[in-house]
């Protein structure tokens, strides 16, 4: 078991990008989880063509190439064979990623049509044909091939393994990859309301399986996958409602075993994440009741940067104080310098008299 997800990790690790690369520098969490998610450049004359073709159902009338069964001796002791669902191909997975940063760079369609096309019916897992599919249907979709019909089929093939993974109940982090693609596909049809309704169906099922198996680690990766989709979708409702579930789930985990590092991981994560982001006030918020749980220069620093760059000054003088106040051989002298800054910033701003930050 523990393999199978060291395998799913390595393969998580090469699936989806976007927010993973927050994750790194965590103090209790060093992590450097990203997955490669294709992403589709299709351009607007195409999409437009290709929604005079859309069918009144959106799901497609092909279904997925079938893997055909081996023959099992009777006799034999058998193997159990892993299911579609729970597994995917290591090397068509770095294959497809090749192909993916390839097109994206050089925008040669025509080559990922021709080298994917013989290559999908070998594929043995649901989830590496949907990834294949999507990227044929954003070859497709180019303005190069302009070809409306065969980028809808490759498209909604791709839906189709997608809800195929779904539907199998395969493990947290297959599901989570799964919906990550799926909610992605959908947002290039003219069924925008689904996606809202995947993003729900995702987060419910998902925390239910990382409550009843609690696993950190695991819950971390799921996390970034969610993330990464829902910040597709611009869904920020469905984005907020998520990080409470998440923080939640990590008070859960950390009351269950006495140990406050993953929540305190997990509140890290938040701020530099917020910070991408520019939302520097919510940033500085999760510094802050990081703060509770570890003081550490690092902590305190990037809660003093965060108010100050919310214009919150009395709150980032607050902790550039407790910073300050650190025996000096904790201290970086380029933290020194820049908790110095900070707090002249505010003595001027205030002149002198800096209130007590609420």
């Amino acid at each position: 078991m523990a393999l199978a997800r060291g395998l799913l990790a390595l393969i998580a690790f090469l699936l989806v990008s976007g927010v993973a690369a927050l994750a790194a520098g965590l103090i209790w969490y060093d992590r450097a989880d990203a997955v490669i998610v294709t992403e589709i450049f299709v351009t607007q004359s195409v999409l437009q063509t290709a929604m005079a073709y859309e069918s009144p159902t959106p799901l497609p009338s092909e279904t997925p190439t079938a893997v055909p069964t081996p023959t099992v001796d009777p006799t034999a002791t058998p193997t159990p064979e892993p299911e579609s669902a729970q597994f995917r191909d290591p090397e068509i997975v770095i294959l497809l990623n090749e192909l993916s940063d390839y097109f994206n760079i050089t925008g040669d369609g025509q080559s990922i049509v021709e080298r994917l096309e013989p290559l999908i019916p070998e594929m043995s897992y649901a989830l590496d044909r949907g990834q294949a599919y999507w990227l044929l249907a954003g070859a497709y979709g180019q303005s190069y091939l302009n070809n409306p019909t065969q980028y809808l089929r490759a498209r909604d093939q791709a839906i189709s393994e997608f809800l195929s993974v779904i539907e199998a109940g395969p493990d947290p982090l297959t599901l989570a990859t799964a919906y990550n693609l799926l909610i992605k596909a959908y947002l290039s049809t003219d069924l925008g309301p689904t996606v809202y309704l995947y993003e729900q169906e995702a987060m419910a099922s998902l925390t239910e399986m990382l409550r009843e198996e609690p696993e950190p680690a695991l819950a971390l990766d799921v996390y970034l996958i969610l993330m990464d989709a829902f910040e597709a979708g611009g869904s920020l409702d469905t984005r907020d409602r998520a990080i409470e579930s998440f923080l939640a789930l990590a008070t859960e985990y950390a009351a269950a075993d006495g140990d406050m590092s993953y929540q305190a991981g997990v509140l890290n994560l938040l701020g530099k994440l917020h910070m991408d982001r520019f939302d520097y006030q919510l940033a500085a918020e999760y510094y802050a009741r990081l703060a509770l749980l570890d003081n550490s220069p690092e902590v305190l620093l990037n809660a003093a940067i965060a108010y100050g760059s919310a214009n919150n000054l009395s709150c980032s003088y607050k902790y550039a104080v407790q910073l300050v106040a650190l025996p000096p051989s904790q201290l970086d002298p380029e933290d020194q310098v820049l908790a110095g800054y900070l707090l002249t910033s505010a003595l001027d701003y205030y002149d002198g008299v800096v209130p007590e930050c609420p």
